[in-house]
Order: C-alpha cells, then structure tokens, then sequence
C-alpha cells in the first residue's frame, strides 16, 4: 500500500520536480559521506597531515610555519582544529608571530564558496612582532602592509573572518 502510494507521487510529480528531486537526495547523501569522511578518518588523523599544512601555510604566507602539535573534533556540527604552538619566522629566520594555541571552527559555507573560511578563531597567549623598515614599511610578523598590490592579502582575508 505504502509503495503504491509512494509510486503515485512520485510519478503526479512533473518531470523537472522529479529531476529537481533526485538532484536534492544525491547532493544530501554526498555532504553526508563527506561528515562521515571527516569525521572518521580525516580528523582522528590530523596531526599526520602537520607537514603538509605547515607546507601550504610557509607557501601561502612566504614564510617558514612551524607548529607544535595538531588536534581535531568537533565544535557543535563544524568541524575543528587546534593548533598548539605555532611559530612564524621572519625572512631572517627569527620569530615573528607565537600563538600558544589557536583553535579553528570550520564554516560549511566554505564549500559553496570554494575558499578557507572560519566560523570563529580563537587565539591563546599570541607574541607578535611589529616593526617599521628603513622604507617606512611596516612589517607585522614578517610579512610586510602594503596597500599598493592588487592582489587580496593575508591580512584581507583574516579580517573577512567571521569570529576571531
């Protein structure tokens, strides 16, 4: 009775409902294996991908990362990353930025936009460094403001962050 009702619907439903649909239900089981992924895989394992984020951040930020230590889990439904004792070292090899500890919440809209966004940052005992060049450049943990490029910088997308 149920699958004859079941069949009715479906088939009183046009055919771009339908399409519309099943488009729908597959999109759901998708990001559904993509939490079950995350969740039982990626981030029980976090701190064996240290090098490779260490790498992509050094790259990103044209500076040498270091980070202690790399754990994950859950805050709510977004996942989260903490990273204990992170370093950014100035071109001259010295110490620039030390975080004690910075704990990251994930935004799902990250997904639909296609860049690194957080729903909140949370930074423990920061030590930063600023200083001023002789071309009266100012430098914070190395990495030199300047409003003359046109490309969109670090320090852009940290301030377009939710939370911090």
């Amino acid at each position: 009775m149920l699958k004859r009702t079941l069949y009715v619907a479906w088939r009183s439903l046009g055919w771009a409902s339908r399409a519309l649909l099943t488009v729908a239900v597959g999109l759901a089981f998708l990001f559904s294996a993509l939490v079950l992924v995350l969740r039982y895989a990626v981030l029980p394992n976090a701190d064996r991908y240290r090098e490779p984020i260490i790498a992509t951040l050094s790259e990103t930020l044209g500076a040498r990362v270091g980070i202690g230590a790399i754990e994950a889990g859950w805050d709510g439904a977004r996942p989260r990353l903490m990273l204990s004792d992170v370093v950014l070292h100035d071109p001259g090899g010295q110490p620039a930025l030390k975080l004690g500890r910075m704990e990251n919440s994930l935004s799902w809209w990250s997904l639909l936009s296609g860049q690194l966004q957080f729903h909140t940052i949370e930074i423990t005992a920061p030590d930063l460094n600023v200083r001023r060049d002789a071309q009266a450049v100012i430098h914070v943990a190395g990495i030199a403001l300047r409003g003359d490029s046109g490309e969109p910088s670090v320090a852009q997308w940290v301030l377009e962050q939710r939370r911090i």
